[in-house]
């Protein structure tokens, strides 16, 4: 199904629209593709207002807090159920959104520069490998799944922490997310700070890999095979052995 492609040529901004890498031409096409046009207007406008309303600057960094928004403003839009998506995967809709998102296109043609206080920092890749772990929104989606209290307090507020967690296939699942906030929810803030550093915190994920294998020995048994105290028990009893908890000034 369709969608508006944005392009800015001497500056002014053009639509292109395109179906499954096709140009679409049909008025049926062209009006499904603007409709959904205008429904990312409402989710970029919705992800701007929230980052503004529960960004916690003393805790996370603006990018963590954006890309939490647009993943919950996401899914609260049930977006995927519009008519101009009908068979089109979750990577056509991240194409066509981050299009418009980059350049601030909105849907009458006018430019809106509040989107950018919500993008990405410009070293990131702007259409990523659509439906990879990698992806942003994808990434953004993963994180809206735990509250933004819970998510900040996961991963310490920063977005690399995200990327490190997300590229571990065996790390993803909610209820790994849940153990590690209960656990570190164990811990003074000053002592989850140090654990969130990221390269600490690269070292805790390397040493829960190392526990949960994706593949060969020791990979029968995985997180999603195990209830969230048992999780708990298990990234306790890692850390320490890792010597993950030295960071720290106190351990409880």
């Amino acid at each position: 199904m369709p969608g508006v492609f944005w392009i800015e040529e001497q500056g002014h901004f053009q639509r292109r629209y395109k179906a499954k890498g096709q140009v679409a031409q049909s008025p049926a096409e062209i009006n499904l593709a603007r409709e959904l046009d205008r429904a990312l207007d409402v989710v970029l406008d919705e992800a701007v207002d929230l980052t503004s309303r529960v960004h916690d600057p003393g805790r996370a960094t603006t990018d963590f807090t954006s890309a939490w928004a647009i993943g919950s403003v996401f899914q609260e839009s049930q977006l995927m159920e519009h008519e101009a998506l009908k068979d089109e995967d979750d990577g056509f809709l991240w194409e066509v959104l981050a299009e418009k998102w980059w350049i601030g296109a909105r849907s009458d043609g006018a430019k809106e520069d509040a989107w950018e206080s919500i993008r990405p920092s410009r070293g990131d890749e702007k259409v990523t490998r659509h439906g990879s772990p990698k992806d942003h929104w994808a990434m953004c989606k993963w994180l809206a799944e735990q509250s933004y209290a819970d998510a900040v307090l996961t991963f310490g507020g920063q977005s690399g922490n995200v990327s490190q967690m997300l590229d571990s296939t065996t790390l993803r699942p909610l209820s790994v997310r849940k153990a590690l906030c209960g656990w570190l929810g164990d811990f003074s803030e000053e002592d989850r700070g140090s654990l969130t550093q990221f390269k600490v915190f690269r070292e805790l994920l390397k040493a829960l890999r190392k526990r949960w294998p994706a593949r060969g020995r020791g990979s029968a048994l995985q997180p999603i095979h195990l209830g969230i105290d048992e999780l708990r028990d298990e990234i306790a009893k890692v850390a320490w052995e890792a010597g993950i908890l030295t960071t720290t000034q106190d351990s409880t």
